[in-house]
């Protein structure tokens, strides 16, 4: 089976055939040439192009989607004919990439000229982030949480990947990429040295040669205000004569100038125009930086899980190449992680290439094969696009929805079959206790919750001792857990008292000389009368010396909950 990878990027597309080895990255653009007046379809620009100067053009994706059909179609035309990948579509699968948030009329489209146009055998659509769990990206084995930073062509996403599903609840969008870069860098050089602005082909190459991130932008600022020798930012990029040479170059210290050369003098901008990402509001932009948008994307998964993605950031696209981007990132991370969280940040060889070698890679292996991931051209045809969304859930790739085995929230299953997870909550409010009961409530696998007395506040029970813990078993879900009939009532401790509550069945705190006791409750049925239920033992810690364990049915609970209230009331 021939497997045909599509990375289609704003700038650019990275294809490839699974077995070949090669993989071509095609400008996904329509170049026209003022000099030889001539116009240039993906590939046959690189290949034919002879005058770079003033080049004008034609994008079929602007801000980050797909707008220009027809010019879409030629470029893809082109890398599928004999001049590049030479494969047969009809007898091919296609594995291409799509953008974030997609809107699903450019769905549709995408998927009628992939069926019905090229008529492709099957089809698998993703985004770059659902690829990265099956690519090289992170350190084997690989996490089960994971934070993607794909910055490319027309913006940056911070995305979490959870369990290979990505909750999109969480993800977070800075509206600055390498295009606005670009342009950003053409009006800096173009008010202070040469015009600039019809040169973005010279002015992208500068932006990747001479642009780094600061790790101090205004002692940089300093140092290239004061110029003189000692200035070490300072550098001069040689232009090209577009001609002989299609790009510039930097030139060396050690170079004797010519008199032909035509220097653009970078200072300044050099650091100035990587910090946008950032500080976007030097440019007068109303969003955050990119360490804000993390940390916020961060703040809206499940406490539990925060650490892990703190701990495993993932740098792609472009626009992270920029040297120095990994070590201002971490360090400016650092303000707003917990004190006990690890942040690491893992970069790739080539980010440009990692979502093509991440969708190469689940191509490659037999999971691909044998797990039906595609979409075939009958399940098209029989269902349209809606068999291609079904197929995109189960991959986690679908945002209209929330994922299969998720809840309202988007937040995947915790856990697994086979094993149960226990949960910890500390008690200083009921909306905490709320709070975790929304986000578990399609958790299956969460059979333990334990509940750890907060000595700095109000308790959720009636404590025995400061460090008493109380454990709940054999419940089926946490919803079961805190369903009618079994919920708590909030008493009073020494540090305040509870806000009133609607009072149900209550369970007062076993006294013992241990101050550790631990409290079994083994319930089997929510409807039954509070007098029928099973019995209930109190268990003292293991590691002292006391009397035997007391029986205590939910009626004599219920009496002595009764006396107890009574006793407050008095």
């Amino acid at each position: 089976m021939v497997v045909v990878v599509l990375d289609n990027g704003g700038s650019s597309i990275k294809a490839g055939v699974i077995g070949t080895g090669a993989t071509r990255i095609i400008p996904n653009a329509i170049v026209r040439s003022k000099g030889d007046k001539e116009t240039y379809v993906g590939h046959e620009w690189a290949e034919r192009c002879t005058d770079y100067s003033s080049l004008a053009y034609r994008l079929p994706v602007e801000k980050g989607y797909i707008v220009d059909w027809d010019a879409q179609k030629a470029i893809w035309d082109g890398i599928l004919s004999d001049q590049v990948l030479n494969v047969n579509p009809t007898t091919s699968t296609l594995v291409i990439t799509e953008p974030y948030f997609n809107l699903p009329k450019i769905q549709d489209t995408t998927d009628e000229f992939i069926f019905e146009e090229y008529e492709f055998k099957s089809c698998l659509r993703a985004t770059p982030a659902s690829f990265m769990p099956y690519g090289s990206l992170f350190a084997s084995p690989l996490p089960e949480c994971m934070l993607i930073v794909d910055s490319g062509f027309s913006f940056t996403h911070v995305v979490p990947v959870m369990q290979g599903r990505i909750v999109w609840n969480a993800v977070k969008r800075l509206d600055v990429g390498g295009k606005l870069l670009t342009n950003h860098l053409k009006e800096l050089v173009s008010f202070r040295q040469w015009n600039m602005m019809d040169e973005t082909y010279i002015m992208s190459h500068v932006k990747e040669t001479c642009c780094f991130v600061s790790a101090d932008f205004k002692a940089d600022l300093e140092t290239c205000r004061h110029g003189g020798k000692n200035n070490s930012i300072i550098r001069e990029y040689v232009l090209p004569d577009l001609t002989k040479l299609k790009t510039g170059r930097l030139r060396a210290p050690d170079d004797i100038p010519l008199e032909s050369d035509q220097v653009l003098t970078m200072g300044n901008e050099r650091f100035a125009v990587p910090e946008v990402l950032f500080r976007p509001d030097d440019i007068g932009m109303d969003q955050v930086g990119l360490p804000e948008t993390i940390a916020a994307s961060i703040a809206l998964l499940p406490d539990d899980l925060r650490g892990l993605f703190w701990a495993n950031i993932g740098l792609v696209g472009g626009s992270t190449k920029f040297p120095g981007l990994c070590e201002r990132l971490s360090r400016e991370l650092r303000s707003f992680a917990p004190f006990e969280a690890e942040i690491a940040i893992y970069q790739p060889e080539d980010a440009i290439l990692e979502a093509y070698t991440a969708a190469v890679s689940l191509a490659s292996s037999r999971a691909f094969t044998t797990s039906k991931m595609a979409v075939t051209r009958a399940e098209y045809l029989e269902s349209g696009s809606s068999a291609m969304r079904r197929k995109m859930a189960g991959l986690g790739n679908d945002w209209q929805a929330p994922p299969a085995g998720g809840d309202t929230n988007t937040f995947p299953q915790l856990g697994g079959e086979g094993h149960e997870l226990e949960l910890v909550l500390g008690s200083r409010c009921p909306n905490v206790l709320q709070s975790f009961l929304r986000k578990s409530r399609s958790s299956p696998f969460v059979r333990h919750v334990r509940m750890q007395q907060d000595e700095l506040d109000a308790s959720l029970f009636n404590p025995a001792g400061s460090t008493e813990q109380e454990m709940i078993d054999n419940t089926s879900t946490v919803e079961d857990l805190f369903a009618t009939g079994r919920s708590f009532r909030f008493l009073p401790t020494q540090t305040g008292t509870q806000p009133p509550t609607k009072r149900k069945a209550t369970k007062p705190a076993s006294k013992s000389k241990s101050q550790n006791s631990i409290i079994s409750i083994d319930d089997d049925s929510e409807s039954e009368p509070l007098s029928k239920k099973k019995k209930t033992d109190v268990v003292a810690s293991d590691d002292e010396d006391v009397s035997p364990p007391i029986k205590i049915s939910s009626s004599a609970m219920v009496e002595k909950a009764l006396a107890h209230q009574k006793a407050e009331q008095s």
